[in-house]
């Protein structure tokens, strides 16, 4: 299962730096990790997504990763604003506290123990 267009293939680096380059085939295309999730979650195959987005499938046990020894790229968040214009509080507070909000609940959710593998990387994971 695959989901936005630069995961259709999945460019991996193992932690001696060897690199591993999967092309997913199958008959679900996505672009909603929500989907991905559910559709992993009922067994149907493998994802690549962000421990975030998973986190919670992965304390209980209904998903679990595989591939340990590989992560994948750092996704990135982008936030686009009018640069001649004066911003508003709440953009520049929502601009300053995002990508530290993310970091911090990266594992699905607030105050959560991380899941024993590299939390920082995006996950294939498979249904239990």
């Amino acid at each position: 299962m695959t989901g936005l267009p630069y995961y259709r293939v999945w460019r991996l680096t193992s932690t001696d730096g060897t690199a591993l380059n999967i092309s997913p085939i199958g008959n679900l295309r996505t672009n909603s990790g929500a989907v991905l999730k559910v559709a992993a979650l009922a067994g149907h195959g493998l994802v690549c997504l962000p421990t975030y987005f998973v986190g919670d499938a992965l304390q209980t046990g209904r998903l679990v990763t595989v591939l340990d020894d590989y992560t994948a790229p750092p996704l990135a968040l982008r936030a686009l604003y009018p640069h001649n214009r004066h911003l508003s509080a709440k953009v520049r507070a929502f601009v300053d506290f995002s990508p530290h909000a993310l970091d911090e609940n990266r594992h699905g959710t607030a105050g959560a123990e991380p899941p024993a593998s590299n939390p920082r990387r995006p996950l294939l994971t498979e249904g239990r």
